[in-house]
């Protein structure tokens, strides 16, 4: 392989956790488009969508539908810790 083909990779960050305010330890999750799991099934139930697990243009529709329904500031189309906490879904299982 020549130079000017190989690929640099830069330094890996690790996000897995995050100190909560409660002083213990949350993992830091935002299941968005291109994410899949029980996680995004989970959400795809509450968004009352297909529950295939994968978050595709669809499950981002409805959340995004949801987000601007409950008044909840920007519509992101991305699922987080305090979107959880606004539309009360209990996706991360606190």
């Amino acid at each position: 392989m020549d130079e000017e083909s190989k690929l640099e990779v830069g330094p890996v960050i690790e996000l897995g956790v995050i100190d909560g305010a409660d002083r213990g330890t949350r993992h830091l999750h935002r299941p968005s488009y291109g994410s899949f799991g029980d996680e995004v099934r989970s959400l795809q139930t509450r968004l009352n969508t297909s529950d295939d697990g994968k978050f595709g243009s669809g499950t981002k529709k409805m959340l995004t539908v949801v987000e601007i329904t409950a008044g909840s500031g920007a519509s992101t189309g991305i699922y987080s810790r305090h979107r959880e906490e606004i539309l009360g879904f209990d996706i991360f299982g606190n």
